[in-house]
């Protein structure tokens, strides 16, 4: 299953579920630096999520903003490829999603 049907499985919820999910696997997730290996991170805008779940992950303490370029506008914000595996079970079974909001104390 690639990046892309990973966040796919996610935006077909409600916003705000999305929101909620990535930000309860971004608190189940430790943070860590994302520079370097590109197969253990992810660019959400190219998965197709919203500033609204970037913003989410980022108040968990997570991203971190590498530049492709010299301009100002070339910084993409990349996040540890674990958050979008385990909001992507989450999305898919329900069983998962108990058991990610029950490891980051959500109801």
């Amino acid at each position: 299953m690639t990046n892309q049907d990973k966040a796919e499985a996610i935006a077909k919820l409600p916003s705000d579920q999305q929101v909620d999910l990535m930000q309860a696997a971004a608190r189940a997730t430790e943070p860590r630096p994302v520079r370097g290996n590109t197969n253990t991170r992810f660019y959400a805008h190219e998965c197709g999520l919203s500033r609204r779940v970037v913003a989410a992950m980022r108040s968990e303490g997570h991203g971190e903003k590498i530049y492709s370029g010299k301009g100002s506008n070339s910084g993409r914000w990349y996040f540890p490829i674990e958050i979008l595996e385990r909001a992507a079970t989450a999305a898919r079974s329900s069983h998962a999603r108990i058991k990610l909001y029950a490891s980051c104390g959500q109801k």
